[in-house]
């Protein structure tokens, strides 16, 4: 029996800036490949992230600030 030790993750940690269709889907391949230590994701639809901790696709979750230039007019 070989033991082989696990590669070190290339990067200690990364942030994914909106899990939708293409952040998932880079979240799901990091994950996969074991490239980070800890994926920490932020999307500003509550619905995004909690498809996204139920999943597994990030270590932690939160959500985006929504820039003032960007806040509706009221």
């Amino acid at each position: 029996m070989t033991s082989e030790a696990t590669p070190a993750p290339m990067f200690q940690r990364i942030a994914i800036i909106g899990i939708g269709l293409i952040g998932s889907s880079i979240a799901r391949a990091v994950r996969t490949r074991g490239l980070a230590g800890h994926i920490a994701i932020a999307d500003r639809s509550a619905d995004h992230l909690e498809r996204a901790e139920a999943l597994g696709l990030g270590d932690s979750c939160m959500p985006a600030p929504t820039p003032r230039s960007w806040a509706p007019i009221s």
